[in-house]
């Protein structure tokens, strides 16, 4: 998709010389890789301390096959982990 962009020339020119990039399109896009990758590990931290965690959770037992009944996003927008209800009673959350 092609895009006009005004960038500072010397960011670039710095971006690929320290990325050893061919191109200045390698650079924008390996740095726009990188950045939506921060942000994204972010929120994974921001939900500390907002997921049940249980120590005696059994895994291999859910692989077993424990049915899943019903699903639904732990955010409103729809993006992040999912909390499901197993029909033994458990809850899992899906990352």
């Amino acid at each position: 998709m092609p895009t006009n962009l005004k960038l500072d020339d010397q960011l670039i020119a710095e971006a690929v010389k320290l990325g050893h990039f061919k191109t200045k399109q390698e650079a924008v896009n390996s740095a726009l890789e990188e950045f939506v990758g921060r942000r994204n590990r972010r929120r994974i931290l921001e939900l500390g301390g907002q997921i049940e965690f249980h120590r005696d959770w059994n895994y291999k037992k859910m692989r077993r096959g424990i049915i899943i009944d019903t699903c639904q996003f732990l955010r409103r927008d729809r993006i992040g982990p999912i909390i499901c209800t197993a029909s033994a009673g458990s809850t899992i959350a899906l990352l």
